[in-house]
């Protein structure tokens, strides 16, 4: 059994019955805040039972982005096309020692 309604409902009587009273009136801030976390966790109260329905959709919102991500990276991982031979000096016997093949180094994304 979900005890979440109650426990808001005890909390906002708490900070009704017990807290306000004991705050400092003579502080602005804290006699304009107390009130307000009062009615938002009344608010709450009323809007507790769409919890659930909530929970779903941002599972849904998840499932689909990491759907989308796997889409992704499969498509990167891919098998790119074969690197072109390399190029072949006058000798016949590849590349001479020291000689970069530019295709190669080309920056992966």
């Amino acid at each position: 059994m979900d005890h979440s309604r109650n426990t808001l409902g005890a909390l906002r009587k708490s900070l009704a019955d017990g807290v306000a009273p004991a705050v400092d009136h003579s502080d602005p801030l804290a006699s304009e805040q107390l009130p307000l976390v009062i009615d938002y966790l009344e608010f709450l109260g009323t809007r507790i039972y769409r919890i659930h329905e909530r929970s779903r959709f941002e599972l849904g919102e998840y499932l689909r982005m990491a759907e989308g991500l796997l889409a992704r990276g499969a498509a990167a991982a891919a098998p790119a096309a074969p690197p072109p031979p390399p190029a072949r000096g006058g000798g016949g016997g590849g590349p001479a020692r020291g000689v970069i093949n530019i295709r190669r180094c080309r920056r992966r994304r």
